[in-house]
């Protein structure tokens, strides 16, 4: 039974997962376009093409490390998208980048 780490960073505006002896994909590469990418099914789908891209390449079980700090319904979506592909999810980490007073961030928003 093989194993690994999947690292899914989550960008305001696109989610990129990655795996170290299979690749990355992204929700662009997913067939989503511009403001979709972002979007809890983009996200589900996505998630479910690299659960099954993974099963393929023989993986059986993944430790799952979150990076950044965006939406949490994403991370949910994620999860059941690896669910739904097979994959079981042995660990969850979150690596929040947490800055001390560094480089001014860049202004929010404005909707």
């Amino acid at each position: 039974m093989k194993s690994g780490v999947l690292y899914i960073s989550m960008q305001l505006n696109n989610t990129f997962y990655s795996i170290q002896s299979v690749g990355s994909l992204s929700a662009g590469c997913a067939g989503f376009k511009g403001a979709e990418r972002s979007t809890p099914y983009a996200v589900q789908l996505t998630a479910e093409k690299v659960g099954k891209l993974c099963l393929q390449k023989g993986y059986r079980s993944l430790s799952v490390v979150f990076l950044g700090n965006h939406s949490h319904r994403n991370r949910q979506a994620a999860l059941r998208g690896l669910g739904a592909s097979g994959i079981e999810i042995t660990d969850l980490y979150s690596k929040i980048r947490v800055s001390y007073n560094g480089c001014r961030p860049k202004k929010k928003r404005r909707i």
